[in-house]
């Protein structure tokens, strides 16, 4: 789900589009109709989220749980578990929010978020059959050919190196030399919600990555990650960074006509097995 923090896993099934259920929920605010994201609303810090899979009837679910940390915080009505059945067959009625369409999964989890976020909400599904193209001002590399599906932010892939991680965090830390301070930073590039980490032996290789190949699928690079306020959210605690770090650190040495640059986006090309 979009806003909620990643699951890690051994690998992806991925088409030309996007990832299998990446961004395939979104929280959308009942009025305005915009995407309810960690920029603007840190409780989404609290949730976590997992697919299940009944094995009696292969039902597969989408199971939201709220941290037993966070657990306090919330109405005492409201069960700290939603289990949200994926369905195959998509039917609803379809939301079309200005930017994106999708299919509205029902009151109940609608409710259950609004009652935690404070807020009338309701949960969007990607409408399978809606695809929207890359931001082109953004996405310097990017074909006029290049799709992908609704909730996804601007393409297929976002990547973030570990070197990269590590190499900012030690810069963050050079200016808060007061030791509470430092106490209440982390900088993950789980924070950063990409789709993929890669760990090379120097920071920022993968600006020059212009392509990458597993099996028969092939990433290449149409462009650089702006990154905006919500990567300051920490996971741990629950709340921002100091003075919404990373993104002033990044901003003294990443700084770009693009936006502060951290991470890499990229689209995926099928190769036929036989080439």
């Amino acid at each position: 789900m979009r806003g909620i923090m990643g699951i890690e896993v051994d690998h992806l099934k991925v088409s030309k589009y996007g990832i299998k259920y990446d961004r395939e929920w979104a929280i959308y605010d009942k009025a305005k109709l915009g995407c309810v994201g960690q920029a603007a609303e840190v409780k989404l810090t609290q949730f976590r989220q997992r697919i299940d899979k009944d094995l009696a009837t292969k039902q597969k679910y989408l199971v939201i749980t709220v941290l037993e940390s966070c657990r306090d915080q919330i109405p005492k009505d409201v069960p700290f578990e939603l289990r949200i059945p994926i369905r195959k067959n998509l039917t609803g009625d379809i939301v079309d929010t200005g930017k994106v369409q999708g299919i509205a999964e029902g009151e109940v989890y609608d409710k259950w978020f609004s009652k935690i976020l404070e807020r009338e909400v309701i949960l969007l599904r990607a409408a399978p059959n809606f695809k929207k193209g890359l931001p082109m001002n953004i996405m310097k590399w990017g074909l006029d050919e290049d799709v992908t599906r609704g909730f996804v932010s601007k393409c297929v892939l976002h990547l973030v190196n570990e070197a990269s991680t590590r190499d900012l965090t030690k810069r963050v830390l050079s200016y808060y030399p007061d030791e509470k301070d430092r106490e209440r930073i982390r900088v993950t590039s789980m924070a950063f919600r990409p789709n993929i980490t890669i760990d090379t032996p120097f920071a920022y290789e993968e600006d020059r990555m212009l392509e990458a190949r597993v099996g028969n699928t092939m990433i290449r690079l149409v462009g650089y990650c702006n990154r905006c306020k919500a990567v300051a959210n920490n996971y741990e605690t629950n709340d921002r960074n100091p003075e919404y770090e990373p993104n002033p650190t990044i901003e003294k040495y990443r700084k770009h006509e693009l936006g502060n640059l951290f991470g890499t986006y990229h689209q995926v090309d099928i190769i036929s097995s036989n080439e």
